[in-house]
């Protein structure tokens, strides 16, 4: 396997408790970290790992259609499996996010949700079913504007991952296999987790956010530049009655054709990530 490494001078996982102390975010402004906006350039040969991150967000925020299917694990005190998925069809965006403990122990976590945006999104809760693929969907809706939303979850549908990951926000950067066009990214721990760490403590309701102390984030493209595969290892620390450590990996697979939004009745497939 081909290796290269440039050294630089950043779905939903659903979290177990809360942090004793996220004050280190209070130096970080997300307003100061540049958007990684691709920048058109016929020329490759010279393009870096994040030169195809960029340009392949670019072809995600503005292809037609999109799915994102993820499958996680979640490892600590108390196991836990994570599936989601996230999809975008014209102007619309669809999310489920189903998350359940695997073993007993002090907390044990179940949490189904879907949210719907069309102008508004309509947020639906359930009870999520043994094999963390399918929920009993609450037919009662909360319905919320986008900015009601993002002030809540600290993230928008339309935004595909919950990290700021930009080149202030990347520690490191390798090419694992140029010809196969995989890449890794290894994130500031704290900057690009900036929003997914106020996503986190609010949908587990803990007194303070996560702190993190790695992300990896490694990504393959197709032939057309457009995410393939991605795979997010990460580590945090939490504290709430104990302190504890949660080691943390999703994986993300990516469809452009045939994609639909279900019901409320219906259910997703998580057959493309099997």
């Amino acid at each position: 396997m081909e290796v290269k490494k440039i050294l630089l001078i950043g779905l939903s996982l659903v979290l177990l408790v809360g942090c004793n102390d996220d004050s280190i975010y209070n130096s970080i402004n997300p307003d100061k970290l540049s958007d990684s906006t691709y920048q058109s350039d016929n020329d490759m040969s010279h393009y870096t790992p994040y030169d195809y991150f960029s340009l392949a967000m670019n072809n995600l925020k503005n292809c037609e259609q999109y799915q994102i299917v993820g499958l996680g694990d979640v490892y600590s005190v108390i196991n836990q499996k994570v599936n989601s998925t996230n999809s975008k069809l014209g102007s619309r965006y669809f999310t489920e996010s189903l998350s359940k403990s695997v073993t007993s122990g002090i907390i044990n976590i179940a949490l189904a949700e879907r949210y719907y945006q069309d102008e508004n999104i309509d947020i639906y809760n359930g009870n999520v079913s043994e094999d963390v693929e399918s929920a009993e969907w609450n037919e009662e809706k909360e319905t919320v504007n986008e900015d009601e939303f993002f002030e809540r979850y600290a993230k928008k549908l339309s935004d595909p991952f919950p990290y700021i990951v930009t080149l202030q926000t990347i520690n490191d950067m390798e090419v694992l296999n140029e010809s196969e066009l995989t890449f890794k990214f290894s994130l500031d721990p704290i900057a690009s987790a900036y929003y997914y760490a106020k996503q986190m403590q609010y949908i587990s309701q803990l007194d303070n956010r996560p702190t993190f102390t790695y992300i990896d984030f490694t990504f393959s493209l197709n032939e057309y530049y457009e995410f393939e595969y991605i795979k997010v290892d990460e580590q945090y620390k939490t504290q709430k009655t104990i302190a504890v450590t949660c080691t943390a990996v999703m994986n993300l697979y990516f469809s452009y054709d045939d994609i639909a939004i279900p019901s409320l009745e219906e259910t997703c497939s998580y057959d493309i990530a099997k």
